[in-house]
């Protein structure tokens, strides 16, 4: 298992402005908002192309903002959709061995 980050102060802030921008975007309560931000956390990670093979290449977080497209599905830079070129990391609780063992 690879740990690609520790949260930290920051991923909260970050997690708190993404339930509070699902509030004001959508009519939902908020444990649906709580449980859409936390199951998409590692989402900017996801490898994307787009589907113009040589026009762009990068992560989802490169893209800056939401992309003019079809329902918020993200679009490269010159507005083609994206293919997922790889799985998002998950959200883990992950125990830390005890160091004096």
């Amino acid at each position: 298992m690879k740990v690609r980050k520790v949260l930290n102060a920051s991923d909260i802030a970050i997690i708190y402005e993404k339930i509070l921008a699902r509030q004001s975007d959508f009519d939902e309560n908020l444990k649906t908002s709580i449980g859409v931000v936390l199951m998409n956390y590692g989402d900017r990670h996801v490898k994307v192309r787009c589907i113009n093979d040589h026009c762009w290449h990068g992560t989802k977080g490169e893209i800056r903002g939401r992309q003019g497209g079809r329902d918020g599905i993200p679009l490269c830079p010159s507005g083609h959709s994206l293919l997922e070129m790889s799985e998002a990391p998950l959200l883990a609780l992950i125990e830390v061995e005890d160091v004096d063992g």
